[in-house]
């Protein structure tokens, strides 16, 4: 989406505007790819769309012809996701390490790997201050 945003950088103004209609349009017709929980990699599904796409010629006031690059395209959307990645990164070695067990049981989830129930109850304790007994402040001590 930033790279929609933003604009997709080209050779020439009118490229970048037509490369930008180009990715808004591949981008809205292929939505699904991003909707509501998705399996690992779905993503790279629609890179990989996206640079299977031949090059579409676009016709211009004054005869004027652009060609859109979906290659190219696909090129910066992946030099945009490095530097999202990067970001995300970041913000993540900044998380306070109390959080690091439940991001790893989330990441773990999302990736279809089974997660154990003791490490469930371990985060819940953690959570919860200690899991019941003794004014510890936990969810459920309110009655």
């Amino acid at each position: 989406r930033r790279l929609i945003n933003e604009g997709v950088e080209d050779e020439t103004p009118e490229h970048e505007v037509e490369s930008t209609n180009f990715l808004r349009n591949f981008y809205a017709d292929r939505m699904l790819y991003f909707v509501g929980p998705q399996r690992y990699r779905r993503a790279d599904e629609f890179v990989e769309e996206l640079m299977l796409t031949p090059p579409v010629v676009v016709s211009k006031d004054g005869g004027n012809v652009v060609i859109v690059n979906p290659l190219n395209i696909a090129e910066l959307l992946l030099i945009k996701r490095d530097k999202v990645a990067s970001e995300w990164q970041q913000i993540a070695k900044e998380t306070p390490q109390e959080h690091s067990e439940i991001r790893r049981m989330q990441l773990d989830r999302m990736m279809g790997r089974p997660v154990m129930r003791d490490q469930e109850m371990m985060v819940e304790e953690g959570l919860t201050g200690g899991g019941g007994g003794g004014g510890s402040g936990g969810i459920d001590e309110q009655q």
